[in-house]
């Protein structure tokens, strides 16, 4: 969700009118062109109904009138036309859409000309609003029109959804444009914001402070937990801030204070601690996220016991309110929590995760991995696998939070509950939403049971070596990358780490001293041992203690060759004379200092093991005198530790006698064949 919903804030239904006389003549400009879907443009419907609700509708207080358009602009109702808010909705029932092509910049000069006019009811003394809603780029100029309008003192306020060109509602929207652009991703949201926020006391309906009296302490309970991604946790603090802007803030009007909780509670700042509207926005900017788990009945419990007090600002004939943003998913009993705070004569409002999201992965291991269900008409569906492709991964993968997809399931998950999603999305691959991917407008039908499931990698990496599966520990979480606080970590805690790399078992693992503290990730093992992944148990923290790994599925395979009198063999065929002397040389890349090599080959079936250190990343296996016992298949074994290890490829070795070998070098000088015979046939495999 973009970060301004201004417009959406200062028309939320209130509970209660703002008394104000003020005069306000406000013209709705409504994209009906044939890029909205039928469904789309009920949610539009629904969404003015909902907003005219907010609304002292009359001839002294508030008139709406509502133009559609597409290629054309047509009037459906002036300012004058319905003096009543019954009138209204029966007449915002009643709009059909038109369908088309999409000229704003025609709607808006018609708007000008033809809706803010005296003789269709526009007041001289009202205060003048425009509000455009479009899903589209405009396929004519608008930055003349829309200057036309602001020119002539008419304040524009622009909601772009979906595909709409942010540049031109920039163009398009009043001055600043923080206040008077909004854009979501889907028509939903539209609805999901005015059902889901209901607070009582609040602004007038132009943007202006309503002139009240009244007190009001508000306790803002934010879920910082792991389960939150990056994105979702910015948009958080993005609606903060956006509704901290429709307050009059100050000791003697709104105070708001702020916790943060995951598996503990943290108060950011109390009700006293803020008495201007700018040093609160400065403080949420700061607000970093907290991580690991979610215990809302421990929050909410800290809230009624921490910062509704007087010693930190809470003032006795105030109105209290406590807004709890949560996912939702409590792994405490939060049932009495609530109650409490209400018998105390608190309001409690709260919005959960389907305020911010639009795509989840669910019945997995974790955040990163299950069934993939995508938010519509504030229900939840799942997708079809024959509708869904690489990209299509790659988006919801990035938009999570997590890395890049590992697995693209198909027909895994055959018992569902959750309707199916009926259209076909169309991504790139590099739109950071997938609701922002085309879609075609014609529905599909799913076979049953055939819905996609889908894995995407966790955003773990080993760093500071020459393999991917050795390093530095780092895990990105928050949007941030950070490496790990080595305290307290075992070859246990290790091996999550590789098995989340895909990097085999745990070797090793050691806690790096650094010259100075930095920014880590402090991650519970408690947490991790509960079977979470490691971002979910990630907490914040300073440390010079830097983790490293080694895994076991990263050395490289080591080399085997065989020299001689007759020179260096590394072939798939060799053979050595009797009597004389070979060397059996095993080799591999530099990866890590010391280990060992094993020297192993069957003959007769019989195993032989031979040992010795490596040197300079190889080891010489000299035998003095080939014989018949040393004919067979041979294999170097790189060990680093007792379950850490390389295997070469196979070597079969036969011996061959001296005569023998003579007659076969003079037979092939001469240009002869000569047949083999049996003990001097050499023959040579190799095995990954």
């Amino acid at each position: 969700m973009d970060h301004l919903l201004m417009v959406l804030v200062l028309l939320w239904s209130s509970g209660r009118q703002c008394e104000t006389t003020d005069k306000i003549d406000i013209v709705l400009l409504v994209d009906s062109s044939g890029s909205i879907s039928s469904k789309d443009f009920h949610n539009i419907k629904s969404f003015v109904a909902n907003l005219v609700n907010t609304f002292d509708i009359g001839r002294d207080r508030v008139q709406i009138g509502l133009t559609q358009f597409s290629d054309r602009p047509r009037t459906e109702w002036n300012l004058n036309t319905h003096t009543t808010k019954e009138s209204l909705l029966e007449a915002i029932d009643r709009v059909e859409q038109i369908g088309a092509g999409t000229k704003t910049g025609r709607a808006l000069e018609y708007i000008l000309r033809k809706n803010f006019n005296p003789r269709v009811g526009m007041r001289a003394d009202s205060h003048k609003i425009a509000v455009l809603i479009t899903d589209g780029s405009s396929m004519d100029n608008v930055s003349r029109p829309s200057q036309s309008l602001k020119d002539a003192g008419i304040e524009i306020y622009t909601i772009g959804v979906g595909r709409a060109d942010k540049s031109q509602l920039m163009v398009i929207a009043s001055d600043p444009i923080e206040v008077h652009m909004l854009f979501v991703r889907d028509f939903t949201l539209l609805q999901t914001f005015l059902s889901n926020f209901n607070i009582k006391p609040l602004k007038d309906k132009i943007g202006r402070q309503c002139e009240t009296t009244d007190k009001i302490d508000i306790v803002l309970l934010v879920d910082g937990s792991s389960s939150i991604t990056f994105k979702d946790f910015n948009d958080i603090k993005s609606f903060v801030a956006n509704l901290v802007n429709t307050f009059d803030i100050g000791p003697d009007r709104v105070q708001i204070a702020l916790t943060q909780f995951s598996t503990r509670p943290r108060t950011e700042w109390n009700l006293n601690t803020h008495t201007t509207k700018e040093s609160l926005l400065e403080a949420i900017d700061k607000v970093e996220q907290i991580g690991a788990g979610t215990k809302t009945a421990r929050a909410l419990k800290h809230v009624l016991h921490k910062n509704f007090k007087p010693n930190v600002g809470m003032r006795a004939h105030s109105q209290k309110i406590a807004v709890l943003i949560t996912d939702g998913e409590s792994t405490d009993a939060a049932v009495l929590a609530p109650q409490d705070l209400k018998d105390t004569g608190i309001e409690v409002y709260t919005i959960g995760d389907s305020f911010f999201r639009f795509e989840k992965l669910v019945n997995g291991i974790s955040l990163c991995s299950g069934r993939l269900e995508v938010k519509s008409n504030q229900s939840w569906s799942s997708v079809c696998e024959a509708d869904f492709d690489q990209p299509d991964a790659e988006v919801v993968c990035r938009e999570l939070g997590c890395g890049p997809p590992s697995i693209h399931q198909r027909e895994l998950y055959r018992e569902v509950d959750a309707p199916m999603w009926t259209r076909e999305f169309d991504c790139r691959g590099n739109e950071s939403a997938l609701l922002e991917c085309r879609s075609p407008d014609s529905a599909r039908t799913c076979s049953a049971g055939k819905v996609i499931g889908l894995t995407c990698s966790e955003p773990v990496r080993l760093v500071g070596e020459t393999s991917r599966c050795a390093g530095r520990l780092k895990v990105k979480h928050m949007g941030k990358w950070r490496p790990v606080d080595g305290s307290d970590w075992t070859l246990k805690e290790a091996a999550v780490a590789c098995r989340e790399l895909d990097c085999g078992s745990a070797v090793s693992t050691r806690s790096r001293n650094e010259s100075s503290v930095r920014s880590v990730w402090v991650i519970s093992s408690d947490c991790v041992h509960s079977g979470y992944v490691l971002r979910e148990c990630a907490s914040s923290g300073s440390s010079s203690f830097i983790l490293e790994i080694t895994c076991s599925d990263l050395l490289f395979q080591p080399g085997i060759s065989v020299s001689s009198m007759d020179g260096l063999q590394q072939q798939r065929y060799a053979s050595v004379l009797r009597g004389f002397y070979f060397t059996i040389s095993c080799t591999t890349q530099p990866q890590y200092p010391g280990g060992s090599f094993q020297l192993t080959y069957t003959s007769s079936n019989t195993t032989h093991k031979y040992f010795l250190p490596a040197v300079n990343h190889s080891a010489d296996f000299l035998f003095p005198a080939a014989e018949p016992a040393h004919q067979g298949n041979y294999t170097c074994v790189y060990v680093f530790s007792h379950n850490f290890s390389s295997e070469s490829r196979l070597l079969s070795l036969t011996v061959s006698d001296y005569q023998r070998a003579e007659a076969r070098l003079k037979a092939e000088r001469s240009g002869c064949t000569l047949k083999p015979v049996q003990h001097g046939v050499v023959s040579i495999s190799t095995a990954k």
